[in-house]
């Protein structure tokens, strides 16, 4: 005989798995409601507000069984993006699975930096190592007008950039799979990147990021600036006059990253600090 069980019957079993896994030691109860409330909107398939106006709700085996599977993986350590399959960025919801870099909220400053140096113009954009297409399919979803083309090396991740670009009915956006300029041709008013920017060893890296995440997506070389140092180099050559580029650094990197710009020639640069007030987006003019 199948079990039923109501959203708020299952609300309380999901809770209870997160919460007494050592994993979760650190977070608050505040924190593991919100992880619940996520894997719950997803493996139930409702809106969350359906889990404070209907916790009544009965649900069939199938659907409960499948969110205490989600809530026994999220325990082991999986990123929540993998297990439920998308993640919201900018507004919009993109899919996500393994072997391509989950979409985080401070990469949504690059987004914001580029709506802003491109201004009320029409531009062409190129975003290199592009991933899901979080960063140029939501520039391009705002600024309709635009010409954007993007990079990515990795397939797994082309083809999610693939899916991501029809469910926004952005299919006409190109990525060429090749590594940073491969096949890009002309020139573009602004670049952005979110590179690889993580030192090889770094000991500040989570686990579960280490573990889970593509590591081409994540590590640079010994000091993280390997994949930012062939970026640099070559950025000027793209540009049009009066051409913008930035990146996504890692917090320790600004110093650095603005320095290979300077001898870039690079005239202008700044800096962007994410919400926690670290180094996130460095920015130059050509």
């Amino acid at each position: 005989m199948t079990e039923i069980l109501t959203l708020k019957e299952l609300e309380g079993i999901v809770y209870s798995i997160l919460a007494e896994s050592p994993e979760n030691d650190g977070l608050s109860a505040c924190n593991l409601r919100r992880e619940a409330a996520i894997l719950l909107k997803r493996a139930c398939k409702i809106e969350e507000t359906t889990l404070i106006t209907h916790p009544e709700m009965q649900l069939e085996e199938e659907t409960w069984q499948r969110a205490v599977d989600w809530a026994q993986r999220r325990v082991k350590g999986e990123p929540m993006s993998y297990i439920v399959g998308e993640r919201d960025f900018y507004g919009r919801t993109f899919k996500v699975g393994p072997g391509v870099l989950i979409p985080r909220p401070e990469t949504e400053l690059l987004v914001d930096w580029a709506l802003q140096a491109g201004g009320a113009r029409d531009c062409r954009l190129l975003d290199l190592c592009s991933g899901s297409g979080c960063v140029v399919l939501s520039v391009k979803a705002e600024r309709p007008r635009w010409q954007v083309e993007a990079t990515e090396l990795s397939e797994v991740a082309c083809h999610y950039f693939e899916i991501n670009a029809q469910n926004l009915g952005l299919s006409e956006v190109v990525c060429h799979k090749g590594d940073l300029f491969a096949d890009v041709q002309g020139n573009f008013d602004l670049i952005v990147a979110n590179p690889p920017y993580i030192a090889e060893g770094d000991p500040d890296v989570a686990e579960d990021v280490a573990s889970y995440e593509p590591k081409m997506a994540l590590f640079a070389g010994q000091d993280g600036l390997q994949v930012i140092k062939r970026i640099v180099a070559r950025a000027g050559d793209y540009l049009r006059p009066n051409g913008w580029v930035a990146m996504e650094i890692g917090f320790r990197q600004a110093e650095s990253v603005i320095e290979l710009l300077q001898k870039a020639n690079f005239s202008r640069s700044g800096l962007i600090k994410d919400f926690s007030g670290l180094d996130r987006i460095v920015w130059a003019f050509k």
